[in-house]
């Protein structure tokens, strides 16, 4: 049977993501969008978990090729985040969803450690382009 979308699954080569969100209902379907076109995909439900997988990852000579984070988020948020995998990782491709307001407005200081900026919630069409890019750089 042919489903919508498989060309764009199979265009795009298994990735290792990196997911940070604290909204478990968030994690867990955008999870499941990655891993159907093939990625594998770990979450994380804040940014301290999160930055503490992706730096168990980096030791383990296993980098992600991705992170898709959250901004807002209690603790730290998804702009440290950003800067902390930048500067462990520079090729790592960080990916920023965001529903947008001040607090991101005010934040400039972090956005350079930023590859692309999606809407919150992202829709699958974009997931997949940003992929895409990803592992075409």
């Amino acid at each position: 049977m042919n489903q919508p979308g498989r060309a764009a699954q199979k265009a795009t080569p298994a990735l290792r993501v990196l997911l940070i969100d604290d909204h478990a209902i968030v994690l867990r379907a955008i999870r499941n969008l990655l891993e159907v076109d093939g990625h594998l995909v770990s979450a994380g439900a804040s940014g301290l978990a999160g930055v503490g997988m992706f730096e168990d990852a980096l030791a383990q000579g296993t980098p992600f090729d991705v992170v898709i984070t959250d901004f807002g988020m209690p603790g730290m948020d998804g702009g440290d985040v950003a800067r902390r995998v930048k500067l462990a990782h520079p090729p790592t491709w960080v990916v920023m969803l965001t529903g947008g307001g001040p607090a991101v407005e005010a934040s400039d200081g972090w956005k350079r450690h930023v590859d692309v900026f999606l809407g919150k919630p992202p829709r699958l069409a974009d997931l997949r382009r940003v992929l895409g890019g990803a592992r075409g750089r």
